[in-house]
């Protein structure tokens, strides 16, 4: 019993103990039979700080930036984009419906629900892609135009991102 409470102490030590360096001093011989030579470097330049980046200019840029790739998507380009990059341009869906094969992406807008289908990529199974874009009225069985429900959709998601920071 007494080993045991001995045992970190021990460990504390061998691991100090790994941490300890000899240096020969400079002129003399060193154990391998070489001379020690005069330590002729100079101390390291202090690094030069790259210029800062205030986090409210990173934030506005990343802001503006996913604004304009907002503005410039069309419901055509989310058919084959992969869940993350559907994520980073819409952000997530309100409701996701898991079915058999397939994922149902939920995006309110307004008075109408974007629904995008996304099934297992060809190329890598277990990645998901959009194969279908589809557009419905929220209350009513009411034609919808897809085209004016992904325009909401992107309206209501920069003046989001406008109304932030």
């Amino acid at each position: 019993m007494i080993r045991l409470r001995a045992l970190p102490a021990l460990l504390t030590a061998l691991f100090l103990a790994g941490c300890v360096t000899t240096q020969q001093p400079a002129g003399q011989i060193s154990a391998s039979g070489h001379a020690v030579p005069e330590a002729t470097s100079k101390p390291a330049a202090p690094l030069e700080a790259a210029p800062a980046v205030k986090p409210k200019d990173a934030e506005l840029a990343e802001r503006n930036s996913r604004i304009a790739r907002l503005k410039a998507t069309t419901t055509e380009a989310l058919v084959g984009m992969q869940e993350p990059a559907v994520a980073a341009l819409l952000g997530y869906p309100r409701f996701v419906r898991e079915e058999a094969l397939a994922r149902v992406w939920q995006y309110n807008a307004g008075e109408c629900v974007l629904d995008l289908f996304l099934y297992p990529a060809i190329t890598t199974p277990a990645d998901y892609e959009v194969v279908h874009v589809e557009a419905r009225h929220r209350k009513i069985i009411a034609p919808v135009s897809l085209q004016d429900c992904f325009g909401g959709l992107v309206q209501t998601q920069v003046s989001a991102l406008m109304t932030q920071g």
